[in-house]
């Protein structure tokens, strides 16, 4: 089998990817002076760029844009670190073979028509890439923009170089959409400055993750963006976490396409609740990165994280000289749950010395028209306003952009960020005028110290995502653990299998899965050592139905047996509190009547367990990041509860910590019944065994789990596997 960045074990280091991303010398292969061809725009790019030896390869051309050229990558005689390769596709394999033989162990691939082409052609094409990366040659690409590496002035890529018009900083961009990422470095045209910028393309064996590991080693990047489309090795996302968590740099990521998809859903409680995008928000979050909704907030966030250092506390505070923009400041504050702690009342009563009468003195703080009129007045209001220690960030609004508003006022807040101390507060500006470019704009969006904001909305969401990644707690990091199969977990895998090989007719073709009835469900999970409670299996032409009935332990609750049907409540297919013999045989002759699978349904029956709660377990085996968990409030309360979720499969202990962290519904619960934590975690880890010794187990709901005196008891259990259970 391949090895691909789906399959790789973890990231590559960031000096493997050094000679690909910061080249000293570079072969360009298909160079050509012709209008609009790709290497002939690279090389133009290239030109005077100190500390690059640069080669052209064309056997028609002497020289290309006065590059010396070569009629083949041998003849030129000498190896490099890197070969853009500008060729058609046809010819991608046999010059990246060519560079590796001679020694070059770099290659950028700009061509399409590879496995994004979804031909057998273009896929078998870019295995033979693979194979070469598995010899040992980094390939970014193929079908990618390419990189520039700003503080070098290297531009890898074939759009008209910006040239000299590079602006450095310390936001560093990975975009799998390469378009999207370009689109964003174009921020430098109002003084946002980068470090560097790449486009992976179809990730053949350098992807976006290794791309930001290589950033976060990289002494001019102060913070990583992704822009993310999906990964199908999720671990490597927490791997990147930690390394992010150990250098101290954050990592904001944008999720492309963030609606549900997956007709499975339908059939368990828990692929309703852990949908794709559910499951890469949590994921992103437990790894400890900043999530960014919006794409418009991207930049904002990332120039505010490139210029502050962690939260000390998690209060802001809010001045302004005009009460509105205070209003509309404290409606996002509240909708992003950021707190603005009230204003001192020592530091409240010195203001009071020199602001207007008729101004709002507080959290927020409204030093009115007067503030607009007199700089003095804006000054040493806000200077008194910024002592207060409860204040992680000072957020400040401008309003009217007038160069003797927002120009005189942009000197004034620079002027006073620089005299703080490293460690005071930040500021940022929101600038909320509509003239986003006006006096005193671009003197915010270059100044070192200062963020500045177009909208509170932006603002507030960028501050609860610094505020959440200063506060990270680390043990989220508790991944990637060994839930190996015990003996319990391949009994219960022998048991599951037998019963969905004699069930085979049963697949779901949309799913491709299979359904087991409620009564093999619990079989199932009882030979994995989780406690259930003690079904009946009875059918309407038994002739013993009768006797059978007369010894139930009255009352009891009565249940369609039946592998179609997944919510059996939905359909009427639960009855509760049956009271006698009678009521119990009216029932299964009725089920009998209704549902069918290959013949008159059967009716689970079993007495009425009391619990003083319902809770719940559930698992689904997602194709990015494993086993996906749902732990919380069972019964009808499964979706509208929000039950906690959980990637990354992480120990025991991290799945208690998950529940210990709770909110809502299901926190207030958990912190009324503590003592359920370890059943609820080792239930969860008995799941997850039982995941690693069946590797067809797609989906699995343990609903509801009643909380007894004699501990959680599981009287309901939905299970389904995969069509290729015999394989």
């Amino acid at each position: 089998m391949t090895t691909t960045s789906a399959t790789r074990a973890g990231l590559y280091p960031s000096g493997e990817l050094r000679g690909l991303l910061s080249p000293r010398s570079v072969v360009v292969v298909g160079a050509s002076e012709r209008a609009g061809a790709f290497g002939g725009q690279i090389i133009k790019n290239l030109l005077g760029i100190p500390g690059i030896e640069l080669y052209a390869v064309n056997p028609k051309a002497d020289q290309v844009f006065g590059v010396d050229a070569y009629p083949s990558i041998s003849a030129i005689g000498k190896s490099a670190d890197l070969v853009a390769i500008c060729v058609p596709q046809s010819a991608v394999v046999s010059v990246a073979r060519e560079a590796f033989e001679a020694g070059i162990r770099n290659a950028i691939v700009y061509s399409s028509g590879f496995a994004e082409s979804g031909t057998e052609q273009g896929t078998l094409a870019q295995n033979e890439l693979v194979e070469l990366a598995e010899r040992g040659m980094r390939i970014l690409g193929p079908n990618c923009l390419g990189f520039i590496n700003v503080h070098r002035g290297i531009e890898m890529q074939f759009i008209k170089g910006y040239g000299d018009e590079l602006v450095t900083g310390g936001i560093g961009v990975v975009a799998q959409s390469g378009a999207l990422g370009y689109l964003l470095t174009q921020a430098q045209y109002r003084g946002v400055g980068f470090s560097h910028w790449v486009g992976p393309g179809n990730s053949s064996d350098v992807d976006a993750l290794d791309l930001a590991n290589f950033m976060l080693d990289d002494p001019d990047t102060k913070t990583v963006v992704i822009i993310f489309e999906g990964t199908s090795n999720g671990h490597r996302l927490f791997e990147l976490g930690r390394r992010a968590h150990e250098v101290g740099k954050p990592v904001i990521v944008h999720k492309l396409g963030r609606s549900e998809i997956g007709s499975a859903s339908a059939r368990s409680h828990t692929g309703v609740l852990a949908g794709s995008n559910a499951v890469f928000e949590k994921a992103f979050r437990s790894a400890g990165l900043v999530v960014v909704e919006h794409f418009d907030d991207i930049i904002e966030t990332a120039a505010m994280f490139a210029k502050v250092g962690r939260a000390r506390s998690n209060g802001v505070g809010i001045f302004s000289a005009s009460g509105g923009a205070c209003i509309i400041a404290a409606d996002e504050a509240e909708a992003a749950s950021v707190a603005l702690p009230p204003l001192d009342p020592a530091i409240g009563q010195e203001m009071v010395a020199f602001m207007p009468g008729f101004g709002t003195i507080g959290n927020p703080t409204d030093a009115t028209a007067e503030a607009v009129k007199d700089p003095e007045i804006f000054r040493r209001s806000l200077e008194v306003f910024g002592t207060d220690e409860k204040f992680s960030m000072i957020l400040i609004a401008l309003t009217v952009a007038s160069e003797a508003m927002t120009g005189v006022r942009a000197r004034l807040i620079t002027e006073f960020a620089a005299s703080r101390p490293i460690d005071a507060p930040p500021l940022a500006v929101v600038w909320l005028s509509e003239w986003a470019d006006g006096p005193g704009a671009a003197t915010f969006a270059k100044d070192d110290r200062v963020a500045i904001f177009g909208s509170f909305r932006t603002a507030m969401s960028a501050v609860r995502g610094w505020l959440d990644w200063s506060h990270f707690d680390a043990t989220a990091l508790d991944t990637g653990f060994d839930h190996a199969a015990d003996e319990h977990a391949r009994a219960a895998a022998a048991l599951a299998t037998e019963r969905a090989e004699l069930g085979a007719e049963f697949v779901d073709e949309t799913t491709g899965t299979l359904l087991l009835d409620e009564s093999e469900g619990k079989l199932v999970i009882s030979r994995l050592g989780i406690a259930t409670s003690s079904p009946q299996v009875l059918a309407a032409n038994d002739p013993e139905l009768e006797s059978k009935v007369a010894a139930l332990p009255f009352p009891v609750v009565a249940k369609v047996v039946s592998r179609r049907i997944a919510h059996k409540a939905r359909v009427g297919g639960v009855k509760l509190n049956l009271q006698s013999p009678e009521q119990v045989v009216a029932t299964v002759r009725e089920f009998a009547e209704r549902f069918t699978d290959d013949g008159p349904a059967s009716t689970l029956v079993e007495g009425m367990v009391a619990g003083e709660r319902e809770w719940f377990v559930g698992a689904k085996r997602d194709a990015g990041f494993g086993v996906v968990l749902t732990i919380g409030l069972g019964g009808v309360d499964v979706e509208s509860s929000t039950p906690v979720l959980i990637v990354g499969e992480p120990s025991p202990r991290g799945i208690r910590a998950a529940l210990e962290s709770a909110g809502g519904k299901t926190g207030e619960a958990l912190g009324r019944s503590p003592h359920v934590l370890g059943e609820l975690a080792e239930t969860a880890a008995r799941v997850l065994r039982l995941f690693s010794a069946l590797p067809a187990l797609a989906d699995i709901d343990i609903n509801p789990l009643l909380e007894t005196a004699d501990g959680l008891i599981a009287v309901d259990a939905a299970i389904l596997v995969s069509a290729l259970t015999n394989e």
